[in-house]
């Protein structure tokens, strides 16, 4: 996407320091922050909102979450903060682990 594009991505891991691999004439395209994404209900937690806000952003093109089981919380969360005007415009991808279910 980098390479056909001029976007921007950005990246939330609370698991790494840093995102590798990213070969160098891409790196000014990626900006990493290391926090965990959630419904805040935790102090460690951080709303998509929050993110949003933090880096000047009023949408999203892009959602990519894999938060270990918490994904239908999360969007509960952000159904109650948005309403009825969610901040995707094009594309939502979510990977989700989903109780019950085996591989």
């Amino acid at each position: 996407m980098l390479r056909r594009t001029t976007c921007e991505i950005f990246a939330f891991d609370f698991t790494v320091e840093e995102i590798v691999g990213i070969p160098e004439e891409l790196k000014s395209g990626i900006h990493f922050s290391k926090l965990l994404g959630g419904t805040g209900d935790s102090e460690n937690e951080t709303r998509l909102s929050s993110a949003m806000n933090s880096n000047g952003h009023s949408h999203v093109d892009i959602l990519k979450m894999d938060i270990e089981g918490n994904e239908v919380p999360m969007f509960h969360q952000i159904i109650r903060e948005f309403g009825t005007r969610l901040p995707f415009t094009h594309n939502t991808t979510v990977s989700a682990r989903w109780l019950g279910l085996q591989n």
